[in-house]
């Protein structure tokens, strides 16, 4: 990305990461900086935002209070690749014991690298 960006200023997203250093169009997919332009002004992140059912919980895990925490203490909780040591910004959650061996068949390594 070394070149001047070929998009014109009225089709740029305004929202764009807030740390990227290269523009995008409106509608292209970015990792999640869990919209750090957005809670750095008290706002929450855009999908908790749209999420019609609620689906998503965002907070702060360093307060016992939080809404956050409190799932954190009382649900059933697991992280994705924990046997390798990830530090997780993610958790998934269940009201019920879920049978967390079905994340544990490594998935079929398919022609050209690609994985199914």
């Amino acid at each position: 990305n070394f070149t001047e960006p070929k998009i014109a200023r009225e089709e740029l997203n305004p929202n764009m990461a807030y740390l990227s250093n290269r523009p995008r169009k409106q509608g292209v997919m970015e990792k999640c900086h869990f919209c750090l332009q957005r809670t750095r002004a008290g706002r929450m992140p855009a999908c908790l935002e749209v999420c019609p059912v609620g689906a998503r919980k965002f907070g702060n895990i360093l307060d016992p209070e939080s809404e956050v925490s409190q799932i954190l203490k009382n649900k059933h909780v697991f992280v994705l690749k924990q046997e390798v040591g990830t530090l997780p910004r993610f958790f998934y959650y269940f009201d019920e014991d879920y049978p967390r061996n079905t994340f544990k068949k490594p998935l079929p390594v398919l022609p050209g690298g690609a994985h199914g």
